[in-house]
């Protein structure tokens, strides 16, 4: 049983426990926070089962081992994935063979091994080994992780750590101090809105999309706000809010 590689040397609290089918157990960040984290069952090596071709006589592999061959891992065993714009890929796909750079749900935007070109500039590339997903420590496993443990472990390395929670529940209020860290604007149907993206003083993070607001990047704010939804970016949490009132 074990956490993901970020966690695993934080304090664990309590036992492990399920929610929602799913295993978990609580952690104590480095800012002090409890964390709820994914709690894995390793499992036992599955049985082998004979796998015979005309090239590959007497020779055996795993049965599950669409992860590995379907991703394009190849003989190289790595892919390389990518932190860059939807309008970058876009134009990069352009100018390259077709099939060079996929996205999935787990790794985003990436390349299988048998791709060697130079990415632009404004896309940075980290190259992914499959003997870091993949489900047993031996090297004849080609079955991947968890999928959920997966696009975690690669925000990571995308990424990095990132100590940000979620806060609240679905319509419930809060008062809180924000900074701004980034305010971005956009043209939509109903004119000119402004993305904020706020953090507290422990490094929790919202986002506030509204028109009638445009509040300072570097500047604090003291705000009475609604959670509408939890969601992910790139690694961090963040909480979605609605109905800011500057107090």
């Amino acid at each position: 049983m074990s956490v993901a590689p970020s966690f695993q040397n934080l304090e664990k609290v309590g036992s492990p426990f399920i929610e929602n089918g799913r295993e978990y157990i609580y952690v104590i960040c480095k800012n002090g926070n409890k964390r709820k984290v994914r709690w894995y069952d390793e499992g036992k090596e599955p049985k082998k089962k004979e796998v015979k071709t005309e090239e590959n006589s007497g020779k055996s592999d795993f049965e599950d081992f669409r992860a590995h061959d379907a991703f394009g891992f190849g003989e190289e065993n790595f892919i390389t994935v990518y932190d860059a714009s939807d309008k970058i890929i876009e134009k990069w796909r352009e100018d390259i063979p077709a099939f060079s750079v996929l996205e999935n749900a787990w790794f985003g935007f990436y390349s299988p091994s048998y791709f060697t070109g130079t990415p632009p500039e404004g896309v940075r590339a980290v190259r992914l080994d499959w003997k870091e997903i993949r489900r047993y420590d031996n090297d004849n496993c080609l079955a991947m992780k968890d999928g959920d443990w997966v696009q975690h472990y690669v925000n990571e390395k995308l990424y990095g750590y990132n100590v940000s929670e979620y806060q609240g529940q679905k319509d419930e209020w809060l008062v809180c101090s924000v900074t701004i860290m980034k305010n971005i604007d956009t043209e939509t149907h109903y004119g000119e809105t402004h993305i904020h993206i706020m953090k507290d003083s422990v490094g929790n993070e919202y986002v506030w999309t509204t028109a009638s607001k445009n509040l300072e990047v570097g500047k604090s704010y003291l705000l009475k706000m609604k959670v509408k939804e939890h969601k992910e970016y790139k690694g961090v949490k963040q909480t979605v809010v609605y109905y800011c009132k500057v107090i």
